[in-house]
C-alpha cells in the first residue's frame, strides 16, 4: 500500500500554534495584519493536517481511506476548490453515494465545498442543474453513484468520489458500473486525476484498490488516518463513537482507525456472502409472497440499545430448504417501547403484511400490549430464545451461504453487525439488529409459526418486482401466485 506523509507528527500549522504557551502564540500571531489573520480561516495549508493535504506529486488515484470523522469531505472540498480557483476554465466531477449525499455533504454540508471557501471567491451552487460555478469560468457537476448511466458522456479534469466503498456495484444497462464510467471521465487534460474517500469496507472494490496501490505503476496512492486525529471533533462525540463500538474490537479498528481489515476470526457471516447475492435495484423491492417485520425489543424507557426492526420477505416455497428470503429494510432505532412500536405499525403498513415476530423473553407481554394498543389487528408471533445466539445464528448463516437470503441494496448498519459479530468474544455488545435478522429468517425459512407456514390470506397485495435468485447469475424466473399463503 502506497502512503504519503507518514509522520508523528500529525497535527496542522494551526494546531502546533494552538498547542504552544500564551506568549508564544501572541508573538507568532501578531506579525500577521488583521487581513492575513481573516485570510488564515480559509488557508487549507495552516489548517489541514499533513495526511489531509493533498501532494503534488505525480498520482493518477489517491484513495483516502481513513475513520468517521477524520476529516474526508473537508478534504475533498478543498482540493476540489484548490483545483477550480489555481487552474481557471477546470471542470470537475463529484460522484457521492447517491444524489442527497452529493448535495447535502459534498456541495452543501458543513465541510463541502460551498463553505470551504471565503466569501468573495464563493461559488454559486444551482441545485436544478446539479452544478457549480465560479467566476473563472471553472465548474463542477454532481453525480449520483446509484445512477451510472448519469456519468456517460461526461468528460472532466478532475473527480471526486465520496464514500466509495459503499457504491453500488451492479452494472448499468451497458454493463457498466459507477466507478467504470468515472474513471473513463477523467479524461482532459495532461495530468486527469481522481480523489476518493470512504471508510474501509471489506468489498471487492476495495480489496481491488489496495492490492493495485501496491504495484508503483499504478500510480495509486493510499493514506490512512483515525478520527482521533480530527481535534476539532467534540470529547463527546469521540466518547460516544469509542461507546458504540464498545466490546467490538474489529469494528472500532475499521471504523474509527481507519483500518482496513482481512476479516474477523470466528464471524459468522462473511462480507463475500453477503456481497455475492446482494440484490441491487434502488428502485424496485424484489416480490415477496410472505412477509414480517422482525422485532429484537428493548424495554427499558431509556434504553442503551436499539430496537431491532428489520423487514424480511420469502417467496412461496413450501419446502423450507429451498425457501428464498429477501431483507427488505432495517428501521432500527433507539427509542422507548412506545416509539419503536410506531415505527413497527409504520413498516407493517408499509410492507403490506399483518405478520410481526418478536423475542418473548425480552418482555413479550409487554411487546404485545405498546404495538396491539397502535394497532390490533396485526398478528404477533412470539418466538422464545432457548439457544444461544451462536447457534440461532448458524442455520441463518448456512442458508446464507446457500444462496437463499439477499440483502436488497445496502444495510450498512446491519451489515456491519452480521460480519463483525464474533459470539465467542467477550463483552461484546448485544447486535440488536442481528438478532432482528435471525428472528425474521428463522420465521420464514427454519421454522415458521403454523399461521407463517400454510394459512392463505386473500386480501394484501404482492410487494415488489417478480424475481427468482439462483446463485451467482442472479436471472428473473417470475412469481407469479393468484394469493399468498401465511
Amino acid at each position: 500500500m502506497s502512503k504519503f506523509n507518514e509522520k508523528t507528527d500529525n497535527r496542522s500549522v494551526a494546531q502546533k500554534i494552538a498547542d504552544l504557551p500564551k506568549e508564544k502564540q501572541i508573538e507568532i500571531l501578531g506579525r500577521y495584519t488583521p487581513e492575513q489573520l481573516e485570510a488564515l480561516k480559509y488557508d487549507w495549508n495552516f489548517n489541514g493536517r499533513p495526511n489531509q493535504i493533498v501532494p503534488k506529486t505525480n498520482w493518477h488515484i489517491l484513495l483516502a481511506c481513513a475513520g468517521r470523522g477524520f476529516g474526508k469531505t473537508r478534504m475533498l472540498s478543498e482540493w476540489v476548490r484548490d483545483k477550480a480557483l489555481s487552474e481557471p476554465g477546470t471542470i470537475i466531477g463529484i460522484v457521492a453515494r447517491t444524489a442527497a449525499d452529493a448535495r447535502d455533504v459534498i456541495a452543501l454540508g458543513e465541510s463541502g465545498i460551498m463553505n470551504v471557501h471565503a466569501p468573495h471567491e464563493r461559488p454559486t451552487y444551482k441545485g436544478s442543474i446539479r452544478k457549480i460555478e465560479w467566476e473563472n469560468g471553472s465548474y463542477a457537476l454532481l453525480f449520483s453513484a446509484d445512477t451510472p448511466d448519469q456519468l456517460r458522456g461526461f468528460q472532466c479534469h478532475y473527480l471526486v468520489g465520496d464514500e466509495v466503498a459503499a457504491w453500488p456495484t451492479k452494472p448499468d444497462s451497458s454493463g457498466a458500473t459507477a466507478w467504470s464510467n468515472a474513471v473513463v471521465c477523467a479524461r482532459l487534460g495532461d495530468n486527469p486525476q481522481i480523489l476518493l474517500a470512504t471508510t474501509p469496507k471489506r468489498t471487492e472494490f476495495m480489496k481491488q484498490m489496495i492490492e493495485d496501490s501496491k504495484n508503483p505503476d499504478n500510480k495509486i496512492l493510499v493514506v490512512s488516518g483515525s478520527t482521533k486525529e480530527n481535534r476539532n471533533l467534540s470529547k463527546t462525540y469521540i466518547e460516544n463513537l469509542v461507546r458504540a463500538y464498545d466490546g467490538n474490537e474489529d469494528l472500532a479498528r475499521q471504523e474509527i482507525e481507519g483500518e482496513m481489515l482481512d476479516g474477523v476470526q470466528g464471524a459468522v457471516f462473511t462480507q463475500e456472502s453477503i456481497d455475492e447475492f446482494r440484490i441491487e435495484d434502488p428502485e424496485d423491492p424484489p416480490y415477496t409472497h410472505l412477509r414480517v417485520v422482525a422485532v429484537d425489543p428493548t424495554v427499558a424507557a431509556e434504553p442503551r440499545d436499539e430496537c431491532g426492526i428489520v423487514v424480511i420477505g420469502a417467496n412461496q416455497v413450501k419446502d423450507l430448504s429451498k425457501r428464498q428470503a429477501f431483507v427488505l429494510e432495517d428501521a432500527s432505532l433507539k427509542a422507548s417501547p412506545e416509539v419503536w412500536a410506531r415505527k413497527v405499525v409504520e413498516m407493517a403498513k408499509k410492507w403490506d403484511t399483518k405478520h410481526v415476530l418478536v423475542e418473548r423473553n425480552q418482555g413479550g407481554d409487554l411487546v404485545r400490549m405498546v404495538i396491539h394498543n397502535l394497532d390490533p389487528t396485526l398478528i404477533i408471533h412470539t418466538v422464545v430464545a432457548t439457544k444461544g445466539k451462536a447457534l440461532r445464528a448458524e442455520p441463518v448463516a448456512q442458508a446464507m451461504e446457500q444462496g437463499r437470503i439477499h440483502i436488497w441494496n445496502f444495510m450498512e448498519k446491519l451489515e456491519e453487525q452480521m460480519v463483525f459479530w464474533d459470539p465467542n468474544a467477550s463483552g461484546m455488545k448485544s447486535p440488536d439488529r442481528l438478532d432482528a435478522l435471525v428472528w425474521g429468517i428463522v420465521g420464514l425459512l427454519i421454522d415458521p409459526p403454523y399461521e407463517l407456514r400454510v394459512k392463505t390470506v386473500r386480501t394484501t397485495t404482492a410487494v415488489g418486482r417478480k424475481l427468482d435468485i439462483k446463485r451467482g447469475n442472479g436471472k428473473s424466473r417470475g412469481f407469479t401466485p393468484k394469493t399468498k399463503r401465511f
